[in-house]
């Protein structure tokens, strides 16, 4: 899978993460769960993948039903500027439509396809692991700031009806 810097990813925004219109910075951050895994990674879903409905019903799976499900879609590119402007050292790889970063053993993938068992479009963003706490605090207080394009529960509601 490509990454382009066009491509969106839907990132799950919990209900304790958001206050109406409004995503806290814990939306962007790696959690201690994340932090604990040998390569910590921020979860996201490509709608290049699935569509935006099919992963908006594996967030309402996840939290079993319970409460409206909010999603924060953004381009890669708006992920690559933030993380460059926290100090992630993102760099292209021009016509191949992939994002590299320093990792520990050399070049790394900035955004990785993980599919599961769950969902085909399971993604990860990898470069927040090479940023320090403070600079990954900056990265999520960035994103949150510009939430994209949010999925409101009712759009959703909406959307499920189409289908």
């Amino acid at each position: 899978m490509t990454f382009g810097g066009k491509v969106r990813l839907a990132r799950h925004v919990d209900p304790d993460e958001r206050d109406g219109n409004y995503v806290s910075y814990t939306a962007f951050s790696l959690s201690p769960e994340d932090l604990k895994a040998k390569q910590p990674y921020l979860s996201v879903n490509s709608t290049q993948m699935e569509p935006i409905v099919q992963i908006i019903e594996i967030y309402r799976n996840r939290q079993q039903g319970k409460g409206d499900v909010a999603v924060s879609i953004k381009k890669v590119y708006d992920y690559v500027k933030e993380g460059r402007s926290a100090g992630a050292q993102i760099t292209s790889r021009r016509g191949e439509h992939q994002w590299i970063f320093p990792d520990m053993d050399g070049n790394a993938p900035a955004f990785l396809h993980r599919p599961n068992q769950s969902n085909n479009s399971h993604c990860g963003v990898e470069f927040l692991r090479s940023l320090e706490e403070l600079q990954q605090r900056d990265f999520a207080r960035s994103m949150a700031r510009h939430p994209g394009m949010q999925v409101s529960p009712a759009t959703v509601r909406r959307t499920a009806r189409r289908r």
